[in-house]
């Protein structure tokens, strides 16, 4: 279990999260394990933007494994603890002012600090230390946790 979410009730899950989860050989293995172990004992809800989950299932698309990007999909799509979030007009219009004060940031990585701010998370868990000064909510870096 990871003590930096001991009060948290909503995160999101950046793209490496994930896929440290599905790709079983990878550093911080033991650190997302500990994540998922402490999302479930302490029930918190995890935020994943419609990015992410795009990021994560054409990696198997690209290998032409469509059964490992059926199972990603529905581990997603139908998670009792995962939430998939539109990109809307509020979403857009945040990411937007965001991107307008950092133009250096991807635009993806906009729309996900958007989606993790109009949804009020408490914290963001990512390997982007490009986000660590990112005014919106706080950021907890994998190796970090």
């Amino acid at each position: 279990m990871t003590a930096k979410l001991q009060n948290a009730q909503h995160i999101l899950l950046d793209t490496p999260a994930i896929q440290i989860f599905w790709n079983k050989n990878t550093p911080h293995l033991d650190k997302i394990a500990g994540l998922f172990e402490t999302i479930y004992t302490q029930n918190i809800e995890c935020i994943v933007s419609y990015i992410t989950y795009t990021e994560i299932i054409t990696t198997p698309l690209i290998a032409k494994n469509y059964k490992l990007a059926a199972k990603m999909r529905g581990f997603l799509a139908n998670s009792d603890k995962i939430s998939l979030y539109p990109i809307d007009y509020t979403v857009s219009d945040r990411a937007a002012l965001i991107q307008s004060s950092r133009p250096q940031l991807a635009l993806i990585d906009t729309i996900k600090l958007a989606t993790a701010d109009t949804c009020g998370v408490d914290y963001i868990v990512t390997d982007n230390d490009n986000w660590i000064d990112i005014k919106t909510q706080p950021i907890i870096l994998i190796k970090d946790l």
